[in-house]
């Protein structure tokens, strides 16, 4: 599925695995001149994200079985002008960086409820300035990408902080105002940035899953493991 433009203004289109075109995605309900962006669940459902922050769930008839407000998960006006980065869907569950706000918002995909956010706005380490894009790595890691603090950052699945890596520059395994990341292993990330033209492939740090594994037990008091990095690391080291 890719999102564009063209001389009729903004078409969601379907091509198959060698690239050769197949339709046009007609949606019900749901106009393609307002879709912001796109994202596929693990049913091989759309999930289309709209400027006013409505997530339609669309099944491959064009048929929407689901409408998300994120914007209504953010806590009193916040939500009135916010920028929305672009979607991610994993295992039942649909994140979207809330950008301006400094978080990500999580919700239930089979029911749209709203769960707890990952991440909070701040400058300092495992706060975000603002997350552009998201993704999930096999192990449950989510990956964030924070296009103002110039890095990637890694949190588990209950949203525990685990570590950051990348910065701001030129050199390989930096970054300048990065906008697309995508998980495509285990332990490596892609990182794309319209500046300078570049997309780099990054290995994430062995640190991220050192402190994944030493997860909490659920129900357990213990909030300050994982918080930290680990000893003369720098998290902003490729």
């Amino acid at each position: 599925y890719v999102l564009g433009t063209s001389r009729e203004g903004r078409r969601v289109l379907r091509y198959d695995f060698d690239g050769v075109y197949l339709d046009e995605v007609t949606i019900d309900g749901v106009s393609s001149q307002n879709i912001e962006s796109l994202t596929i669940d693990d049913d091989d459902r759309l999930v289309v994200l709209d400027h006013q922050g409505i997530c339609s769930v669309v099944q491959p008839s064009g048929q929407v079985v689901l409408k998300i407000d994120t914007l209504a998960a953010v806590p009193g006006a916040g939500g009135l002008g916010s920028v929305l980065g672009k979607p991610c869907a994993d295992q039942g569950l649909l994140y979207v960086p809330a950008s301006s706000i400094g978080t990500v918002l999580v919700f239930e995909l089979a029911t749209g409820e709203a769960l707890p956010n990952i991440g909070h706005r701040g400058s300092l380490p495992g706060e975000m300035t603002f997350p552009i894009a998201v993704d999930v790595m096999p192990s449950g890691v989510v990956v964030v990408l924070d296009q103002m603090r110039f890095n990637v950052q890694c949190f588990s699945p209950s949203g525990r902080f685990l570590g950051e890596f990348g910065g701001k520059g030129y050199r390989d395994g930096w970054m300048y105002h990065p906008t697309l990341l995508a998980a495509v292993q285990e332990d490596q990330v892609i990182v794309g940035q319209i500046m300078d033209q570049r997309v780099q492939l990054l290995k994430v740090p062995d640190f991220v899953f050192e402190w994944l594994s030493r997860e909490p037990a659920e129900g357990s008091d213990d909030v300050e493991v994982g918080m930290k990095l680990l000893p003369d690391t720098d998290p902003r080291s490729p």
